[in-house]
């Protein structure tokens, strides 16, 4: 008896995560996707940190870990054998809290832009020579935007978001172009025409968006030729050394960025492998 069988016999002690079966791969919508990982996981209820002093873990952030208390959730991950993504399957069906979700506006009142300074500045290290349009793809409360503005207020800026506390927070009190979007189903055309950006950031969001690639060639559409596009994904090889959190429903490799790159119409101009993978794209 291997272990998928045994938890699947014993649902007063194993009960499988997730409410969303997936047929196709995320990423590349591929039929092929055996099961690769079974995880025990506990959630911790609170943000937890490693304490380990002069090790590379120090202050590493969790929030579950497994736990030898029942009943225990087990969270199943595929892997795709056409582009080599691997996804939580079954996910969480977590769209309506996303679209209510108020934690990136409280975060912003409670410390302002100043822990957004770095991360901004190192995605604009990419952005085309005299960038003039900037468009910050699930934006949460407009960190990114607020410090862009800081820094060159002649800047045309633009968020989406799916949060509609956040939207009306960019819009109403920062006084930034702001949208409610859902990034994987509405027409991007909506909010900016297409060839009109020059520099796209899609930060910490790539694995949250259910269909990625799709969500790519949407925001690409924006750019003109030329423009670029900077995005982070949770990310698994030799390169990374982060550790599975299944808070995260999709993890690439180097192969999946190739078949990415192979089909959104764009060129690689940037890679770093930083705990996870930051990826800047250039529209061909």
């Amino acid at each position: 008896m291997n272990f998928a069988e045994l938890y699947r016999g014993h649902p007063d002690k194993f009960k499988l995560a997730g409410s969303v079966v997936l047929d196709r791969c995320p990423v590349c919508f591929g039929s092929d996707h055996p099961t690769v990982w079974l995880l025990p996981q506990k959630s911790l209820g609170a943000g937890t940190f490693l304490s380990s002093p002069g090790r590379p873990f120090h202050n590493t952030y969790l929030a579950y870990l497994p736990m030898l208390t029942t009943p225990q959730e087990i969270y199943a991950f595929d892997m795709c054998q056409e582009c080599q993504a691997i996804f939580l399957n079954p996910k969480h069906d977590d769209h309506a809290s996303y679209a209510r979700d108020a934690s990136k506006v409280r975060a912003f009142r409670e410390y302002g832009i100043d822990p957004w300074r770095s991360a901004t500045d190192n995605y604009m290290k990419d952005a085309p020579f005299e960038t003039k349009t900037v468009l910050d793809a699930a934006c949460g409360a407009g960190q990114m935007l607020a410090v862009l503005r800081d820094r060159n207020p002649d800047l045309r800026l633009i968020g989406l978001e799916l949060s509609r506390p956040s939207v009306e927070f960019i819009s109403g009190e920062l006084g930034i172009e702001a949208h409610i979007a859902d990034l994987d189903n509405d027409d991007m055309d909506r909010f900016v025409l297409p060839g009109t950006v020059d520099f796209v950031i899609f930060n910490e969001s790539y694995e949250h968006v259910r269909n990625p690639t799709t969500t790519l060639r949407r925001l690409v559409r924006t750019l003109r030729p030329g423009g670029r596009i900077r995005f982070s994904a949770q990310a698994y090889g030799p390169e990374f050394d982060l550790q599975i959190r299944v808070g995260e429903p999709i993890f690439i490799s180097a192969a999946t960025l190739d078949w990415t790159i192979k089909n959104t119409a764009t060129k690689l101009v940037n890679f770093v492998a930083a705990g996870k993978m930051y990826v800047t794209l250039e529209k061909l």
